[in-house]
């Protein structure tokens, strides 16, 4: 039988750690997880707590706290000690102890990804006790709440990037052609909905902020479309038309409420000069006035680096918070235009490709980001794994878990980073806490994925 350890501090127990306990057990019959107890400590939450959090994962076979390293190693003796990718680059202390004892010494593969599993099957219960635990932790309670999300009607704003127009196609399967071997389907309806830079301003307008939303349009019908569109859900918007590029159009095909594929008409042409002079004059006159500005770039041409470094630059002259959300599916992004943000909400899989780093775990990865970045404060958005949080506390840098706060009825997942984007901003210019912040955007996450399309968020909602 190969026995084999993890130890640490689990002071937050996130999905980096479960993905190391999947890696570990994979590659051993018994897995023990030992927690520092440090009594002499007030940074790190009670012992009891950190083994109540680790006793719900089905992957442990037994828990130890230790108060010496070596002294655990000693007296276990196990065949293999796991920690993650990141520490293969580091110097490893204990590795003349782990000789000694004749053990190996293992650091998690870096191309593999694991759910969240816990005993019997109870990750919606487990994330409710957290949930409350989170909110008793940061003082989240419902006048607080309520506080919050009443100060946005004070809020202005405006939302600039990439505006894109959502179709969803539904279809019925009526058999194989004869003639190519394909499934004909029959179209049954469909629905179209504002995306990208749109909704994110369409969120916070409903939330009773003013935004107006900053982008530019192909001078075709579908960019008509999508000013109408805007108008009808009330948003004040500046468009450039520009005869060079189309208007962004994803459309999606569904079958029996589930995904087929996808086809999308995009443009990555960058802004005409007389254009781009025009916009940038228009942000800088904006930004003398408004409270927030959220940029939704989804890489298509848009927001080259020339035009961020201005924004960024204006915004700073004119202290206005700045939340970025860099999206990267088929095209590439740069993260690194935003540096100086307030906020920035990038997933696993950009925060990997900005750091052009495939092997670290997902606390070091947010951690070395938002630290590159020169960020305040960063969300990384992990699906439904759920979210961290990174940020500084009185020069200490502080991570914190969020799980997921709806993992049964998700239908489509596409609009939940938008919703975290402007919910999140919102709350931290009327608070500047980011872990309210973070909460109201996991909630409305979590609302928004439970139906097809983006649906503008409202007061009502909460």
């Amino acid at each position: 039988m190969i026995t084999g350890i993890i130890y640490g501090k689990f002071d937050v127990l996130h999905a980096g750690h479960i993905r190391l306990f999947h890696f570990a057990k994979s590659r051993c019959d018994k897995l023990i997880v030992a927690v520092i107890d440090n009594n002499k400590s007030n940074k790190l939450r009670k012992i009891d707590l950190r083994i109540e959090d680790l006793s719900a994962i089905n992957l442990i076979d037994k828990i130890l706290t230790y108060t010496d390293l070596q002294d655990l190693l000693k007296a276990q003796k196990p065949d293999v000690v796991f920690k993650g990718n990141e520490f293969s680059r580091k110097h490893n202390a204990e590795k003349s102890i782990i000789d000694l004892i004749d053990a190996k010494l293992f650091f998690m593969s870096s191309d593999e990804r694991y759910d969240v599993r816990l005993k019997g099957n109870d990750l919606k219960n487990k994330n409710k006790i957290y949930l409350q635990n989170y909110r008793e932790k940061y003082n989240l309670d419902d006048s607080r709440v309520t506080e919050s999300i009443n100060l946005f009607k004070n809020l202005s704003g405006i939302v600039t990037g990439d505006l894109i127009y959502d179709q969803y196609i539904n279809c019925i399967p009526r058999g194989m052609s004869q003639e190519d071997k394909n499934i004909v389907y029959e179209k049954d309806g469909f629905k179209e909905f504002v995306g990208g830079a749109g909704i994110v301003a369409a969120h916070c307008n409903g939330l009773g902020s003013k935004a107006e939303l900053v982008s530019c349009i192909g001078n075709d019908q579908m960019g008509q479309k999508s000013s109408k569109s805007l108008e009808s859900l009330g948003v004040k918007s500046k468009l450039w038309l520009d005869d060079t590029r189309n208007t962004i159009i994803k459309t999606r095909y569904i079958w029996d409420d589930r995904p087929i594929f996808r086809v999308s008409v995009l443009d990555t042409l960058r802004l005409p000069d007389n254009i781009q002079e025009q916009y940038l004059q228009y942000i800088d006159y904006k930004l003398q006035e408004i409270d927030y500005l959220i940029v939704s770039d989804f890489n298509y041409g848009l927001l080259s680096p020339d035009i961020c470094n201005h924004i960024m630059q204006s915004a700073k002259k004119n202290n206005v918070a700045v939340s970025v959300d860099c999206q990267i599916s088929s095209q590439t992004g740069d993260l690194q235009k935003y540096r100086g943000a307030k906020l920035v909400t990038p997933t696993e899989v950009e925060a990997r490709s900005a750091l052009k780093d495939f092997d670290s775990g997902v606390a070091y990865l947010g951690e070395k980001l938002r630290d590159e970045l020169e960020a305040d404060h960063l969300i990384l958005k992990l699906g439904a794994q759920g979210a961290l949080i990174f940020t500084e506390l009185n020069g200490i840098v502080q991570i914190e878990n969020l799980p997921a706060l709806n993992v049964n009825r998700v239908v489509d997942t596409s609009g939940a980073g938008d919703s975290i984007l402007a919910v999140a901003t919102l709350s931290l210019c009327v608070s500047n806490d980011i872990f309210l912040a973070a909460y109201l955007g996991s909630i409305a996450a979590g609302l928004q994925v439970t139906q097809r399309g983006n649906t503008p968020l409202n007061e009502d909602f909460w």
